[in-house]
């Protein structure tokens, strides 16, 4: 059995905690062994900022699942964050 799913709630991350994150998620789908669900809910001081966002979503789009679950909820985005998503 292999963890496809992760989910974080009200833990704040720092950018170097979400680069590591994203990191493992990469290798983890490079390995065939896909995340198909992801949540950060709460998880970023101040909302979550561009640089951040397109982090999570490199890594959440990089492997074979042919669908993704990504929970952002809580995390503040601004209009700008919601233009990346869409």
């Amino acid at each position: 059995h292999f963890v496809t799913r992760l989910g974080f709630i009200g833990i704040k991350f720092s950018q170097e905690g979400v680069e590591t994150l994203c990191d493992a998620i990469k290798s983890r789908n490079a390995e065939g062994q896909p995340i198909k669900g992801l949540a950060l809910a709460s998880c970023f001081e101040g909302g979550i900022d561009t640089r951040t966002l397109t982090t999570v979503l490199a890594s959440t789009t990089s492997g074979s699942a042919n669908e993704v679950v990504l929970n952002l909820r809580g995390n503040g985005m601004s209009s700008r964050e919601a233009a990346i998503i869409a």
